[in-house]
């Protein structure tokens, strides 16, 4: 449950996401790794967060893209013995331990899915986004397989399920296969048309700043500053010591804050009393006063 909340907060305001599923174990000189840049920026172009695992490879290289085409990039990274770590081009990302809790973060956020080249973890993500299209737990979301070379023996048999009749012919129409990313792009940006893409919230009008209509990274950056604030959290020592300590958040901000700190006292004032309350019915009851006792 810790790693969901974690996951919540980190990732809630990053805004209308297309996942990139993909290796970990291609370089950056392999034709994959570029393909999967390319793709970054034509997601990003589109509008959307680019949304991967963190790691390197395809990962990375989608990241990249979308920071190549000056759109915003976050990451849900996973701690491994070995191949993952946090890639450099994320602008936001959180780290998991578990990988259940890991694709609840991959597909809360997304419009649609990408696999590129992979290996089992990509097929993995991949095949339960695809399972929760099918069984209809999550709309019916893009899912676009890049690489037909690659990927011909998947696509035999997904072929072979359906006429063994373990899967239907509007499951095999779920995926759709190509080796362009224009051609990728242009069919997540005609398929979402039909969902209404859903703008982020932004807590910077609770906080009483205006909403703003800049770019999405610098959405990120402010965010970031009222997460360091940890306005949600309830204990002292999160309670700056001065007014001026994070200006960003305006004035009607400061002085909520001043309130909340009014008030927090007042419950610590009420829970020292409540406190000796209790200490003086708990010694009322180990030693009862007798009534009838003269005071001498």
């Amino acid at each position: 449950m810790k790693e969901f909340v974690r996951g919540f907060r980190a990732l809630h305001f990053v805004g209308p996401c297309v996942t990139v599923f993909g290796s970990a174990r291609f370089g950056e000189g392999h034709p994959y790794y570029q393909m999967a840049r390319e793709m970054g920026a034509a997601i990003s172009r589109l509008g959307f967060t680019v949304m991967t695992g963190g790691g390197p490879g395809i990962m990375e290289a989608a990241n990249r893209g979308a920071r190549d085409a000056g759109g915003p990039s976050v990451g849900c990274n996973i701690r491994l013995p070995m191949e993952q770590h946090i890639n450099p081009y994320v602008d936001r990302f959180v780290t998991i331990d578990h990988f259940f809790v890991r694709k609840v973060m991959l597909f809360k956020y997304s419009y649609a899915f990408v696999m590129m080249p992979g290996g089992f973890g990509t097929m993995d993500e991949f095949f339960e986004a695809l399972t929760l299209i099918q069984t209809g737990k999550i709309q019916n979301f893009p899912l676009i397989v890049v690489g037909t070379e690659f990927w011909k023996d998947l696509r035999e048999l997904v072929d072979g399920m359906l006429v063994a009749g373990t899967i239907g012919a509007e499951d095999v129409r779920l995926l759709h296969y190509t080796d362009s990313v224009d051609e990728a792009a242009a069919f997540i940006a005609a398929a979402v048309e039909e969902f209404g893409v859903i703008t982020p919230p932004t807590p910077l009008k609770i906080l009483g700043n205006p909403r703003s209509a800049g770019n999405p990274v610098e959405k990120l950056e402010r965010r970031k500053n009222i997460d360091d604030y940890r306005f949600c959290r309830i204990h002292q020592d999160d309670v700056p010591a001065d007014d001026d300590a994070f200006p960003a958040i305006g004035q009607r901000g400061q002085t909520c804050f001043k309130n909340r700190r009014k008030r927090l006292n007042l419950f610590l004032q009420a829970g020292r009393q409540v406190s000796v309350l209790r200490c003086i019915a708990s010694s009322e009851a180990l030693f009862p006063v007798n009534p009838n006792q003269n005071a001498g």
